[in-house]
């Protein structure tokens, strides 16, 4: 244990010592880590994975060659694939044949760091039907800036199509009670 800025932190390292005679150190160094870096990291880590899970939204990474690197529950639910079908996958035909230039335009994008704003659009579930979602495509970058991978974010729009029609027929409902 040692003392930073007034706090105590919690230190895993060792000492190295060095001796020119058996038995007569002569010099030596100290190798610490701060333990508890690691673990906020960790935390942080969790909560962010905690998130993405619990989302409603579909929250796929993929390389930048396409294999599906995550998959959280609700891309489960949206598609109808399991987390261990689709992680790992480079063919998995999310998009119809009609559509799949789309995909090409979107990784030239992402590879130059442009982040594709949400966008309409139709994907196919693991069994053929065809479903309306709104997806948001950016890219992953390490610390140098340089794209690594892709994060796509897809929401279900079958649901909230409905509900803009109900929405909108309850305002002109309003509006014509308030012209009487």
């Amino acid at each position: 244990m040692s003392f930073r800025n007034g706090g105590l932190v919690k230190n895993d390292g060792q000492v190295i010592s060095h001796a020119a005679e058996p038995g007569k150190i002569q010099g030596g160094r100290a190798v610490t880590n701060d333990v508890g870096v690691h673990k906020r990291a960790e935390e942080t880590r969790a909560q962010l994975a905690a998130i993405v899970e619990a989302s409603g939204d579909a929250i796929i990474s993929r390389a930048l060659d396409g294999t599906i690197l995550s998959w959280n529950a609700a891309a489960e639910r949206l598609y109808g694939y399991t987390a261990a079908e689709a992680i790992g996958s480079t063919n998995l035909n999310l998009a119809p044949p009609e559509l799949r230039r789309e995909i090409a335009e979107i990784r030239e994008l992402i590879g130059r760091g442009e982040t594709v704003a949400s966008r309409d659009t139709v994907r196919v579930t693991k069994d053929g039907r065809r479903i309306n979602v709104s997806r948001t495509t950016s890219p992953i970058k390490d610390d140098s800036g340089k794209v690594v991978k892709v994060k796509v974010i897809k929401r279900n729009r079958a649901k909230r199509k409905p509900m803009t029609a109900q929405v909108l027929a309850a305002r002109m409902k309003a509006d014509a009670t308030q012209v009487n």
